[in-house]
């Protein structure tokens, strides 16, 4: 009877860890020009129970640790089973800094260029390492984003911070731009 139990529940794990590893599949993209020949994915999953197709990077460090810091990601969402070219592209920044609850003004620069973007939508979320975290999120124009996708330097100042955004995370922006229906 244990052995019974133990083959049950082992084929459960199996199937419960084979599921999800497949269930997030990565789009096809086009890889930005570089020496480097690390791979960009992008995902995607179909959202059954609200008939979307979510198209997303995954959440990339911009600087800090696992303490706190802040971390950028981008997606964008279809209606039904196939993905359709979108009118806007969501950004979301999680941010363990407090003063992003006040000033939380998104300017980016791109190749020159500066794009005013607006102010993110500020909410707390629970964290396990910090107890909340910052959630901050802004929809972009979709000429917006293909304008800082396609950009070779981009600069970012949100609230009190300034970054550059590295070439790792120029490539996922890239990719993400390449993998949506034109």
């Amino acid at each position: 009877m244990k052995s019974a139990i133990h083959i049950v529940c082992g084929s459960l794990l199996l199937l419960v860890s084979a599921t999800f590893a497949f269930a997030q599949t990565p789009a096809p993209t086009a890889e930005r020009k570089s020496n480097n020949k690390e791979a960009v994915r992008i995902y995607r999953r179909y959202e059954k129970s609200r008939n979307e197709t979510i198209t997303e990077t995954r959440p990339m460090p911009i600087f800090g640790n696992i303490l706190g810091g802040l971390d950028m990601n981008v997606s964008y969402i279809s209606q039904g089973k196939t993905p359709t070219k979108p009118l806007s592209v969501n950004i979301t920044f999680m941010s363990s800094n407090p003063e992003h609850e006040h000033r939380r003004d998104l300017t980016v620069k791109a190749d020159g260029e500066v794009l005013h973007l607006g102010t993110m939508e500020y909410r707390k979320v629970p964290d396990s390492n910090l107890g909340f975290i910052g959630r901050l999120s802004l929809s972009l124009p979709i000429d917006a984003f293909d304008r800082i996708a396609s950009a070779r330097k981009v600069q970012m100042e949100l609230g009190v911070e300034k970054f550059d955004l590295e070439e790792r995370h120029l490539k996922k922006l890239f990719g993400l731009m390449n993998a949506m229906i034109r």
